[in-house]
């Protein structure tokens, strides 16, 4: 989701680099590279395990986001997203 909302921006991480890199589907190795490439996908556990067929938890989601929040301040080129202003649905 947050790699299409970029652009689907091409990556070249190396995802042997974990030890379960190969289980990454060939139709997730594009956005799982751009999600390493770009440190929002770091691995986890005492392995650095991607857990490429696990679901996500709703902490490890929030890790995410979190990441990719601080990366488009830091890093805007990277993560490029256009942002609606909500204020409409308040008023």
């Amino acid at each position: 989701m947050l790699w299409r909302a970029a652009g689907e921006p091409a990556a070249d991480a190396d995802l042997s680099a974990f030890p379960d890199g190969a289980e990454v589907s060939p139709w997730a190795a594009d956005p799982v590279e751009w999600a390493v490439s770009t440190g929002l996908l770091r691995g986890y556990n005492h392995a650095g395990e991607l857990a490429p067929g696990d679901p996500i938890t709703r902490a490890q989601l929030a890790m995410v986001l979190l990441r990719q929040a601080l990366a488009a301040v830091e890093q805007p080129a990277l993560h490029r997203f256009q942002f609606v202003h909500l204020s409409f649905l308040f008023s």
